[in-house]
């Protein structure tokens, strides 16, 4: 006679574990982590996101607005002209001559009508497609500043007290305060708070742009 073992599904815990859930405290660590990373690689990021934010918030489309006539040789200085130039390129230049003073970009992308370059001196060019002219020039290196000393790093507290009120000012990630020409971003703080030590403390400047700057000259909208 063959004798079959009797197969028993296994007995539960007594105490069964209950399931993790979302906002289980187990898993918050792993989440701030995460989050963490990502502001610590968005930090390298920041002067291009200035650029990509700049066209959509302040910045004029690439193909309108006139531009100045740039100096007949290029300025190797460090001098912020609002409207005017950031050190050796100034806005009207064409990108010939860009690339004759500048030599190639280290890096280089198009969009809306536009291609956006940035350069080994750390400025960051936009050259639109219509005539091939610069119309926007960007830095988030300390060494340019404006004639009142005014450079990344610098507080919206010193921009006020060497400017006077901003015509235009406003909140998104970042706080844009504008000037005819001239816009500064200044930083909000956040990565700060989340413990980045080395992400701009809240008020001070990140990026400094120059060119054709929509909505400089519109009345002050702020969301404080």
């Amino acid at each position: 006679m063959n004798i079959r073992p009797v197969m028993r599904s296994p007995e539960p815990p007594a105490h069964p574990l209950p399931a993790p859930r979302l906002g289980d405290a187990r898993s918050r660590p792993d989440r701030i982590s995460y989050r963490l990373q990502i502001i610590r690689i968005s930090a390298l990021f920041a002067p291009l996101a200035a650029v990509l934010f700049g066209l959509a918030g302040c910045a004029s489309a690439p193909g309108q607005g006139d531009v100045p006539t740039p100096p007949p040789s290029p300025m190797f200085d460090e001098l912020i002209i609002p409207g005017q130039r950031i050190g050796p390129v100034a806005i009207g230049m064409a990108g010939a001559d860009l690339l004759k003073a500048l030599g190639p970009p280290r890096q280089s992308f198009h969009s809306a009508k536009a291609t956006h370059n940035h350069f080994g001196n750390g400025l960051w060019v936009t050259v639109r497609d219509t005539d091939n002219k610069v119309v926007g020039i960007g830095t988030s290196d300390p060494r340019y500043r404006t004639k009142d000393g005014l450079r990344v790093g610098a507080t919206e507290f010193e921009i006020r007290a060497h400017l006077g009120v901003p015509p235009h000012a406003e909140v998104h990630t970042d706080r844009l305060v504008c000037y005819p020409g001239l816009k500064f971003v200044v930083s909000e703080g956040y990565a700060r708070s989340l413990g980045v030590e080395s992400a701009p403390a809240r008020g001070s400047v990140t990026f400094i742009e120059i060119g054709l700057l929509r909505g400089c000259d519109s009345p002050m909208r702020t969301t404080e």
